[in-house]
């Protein structure tokens, strides 16, 4: 299917429409409504040009988060790994509380492990907490 339309390929979520018109074998007879990989239903859907987005995006998380410099970005690495390892044999993209888990997981622990102060609250700090402003 992928190397019949391979730059753009058939659309996001439109793949298994196109596989049970045209691909489906006699003898396959469940009808399922998404492949059972997020990797295939993402090349299917978007083409070479999506799937090497995909793959570049994972690539570069895991990347990034390759030293385990404390605790929360090992456990970003190993969240990143597990939901490829499952996308690998189930379909998690479009799956809602999968992919929001995902990105509330991913999220608070970025936000762990890079703890930046904010520029305004140190602005905050320094005007009216440091300088004890509010003394009479």
């Amino acid at each position: 299917m992928v190397l019949d339309r391979p730059l753009i390929g058939y659309g996001i979520n439109q793949g298994h429409q196109i596989y049970l018109n045209q691909y489906r074998s006699k003898a396959e007879t469940q009808g399922l409504p998404h492949f059972h990989s997020s990797h295939v239903e993402v090349a299917v859907g978007t083409g070479f040009i999506g799937f090497i987005g995909y793959i570049f995006f994972w690539c570069f998380m895991f990347w990034k988060h390759r030293k385990f410099e404390n605790t929360y970005i090992m456990m970003i690495f190993c969240v990143c790994f597990a939901f490829n390892v499952v996308g690998s044999f189930d379909y998690t993209i479009d799956l809602f509380a999968s992919f929001t888990t995902l990105w509330f997981v991913l999220g608070s622990l970025v936000r762990l492990a890079y703890p930046k102060e904010d520029a305004s609250i140190k602005q905050f700090k320094q005007k009216y907490v440091d300088n004890k402003a509010f003394e009479s």
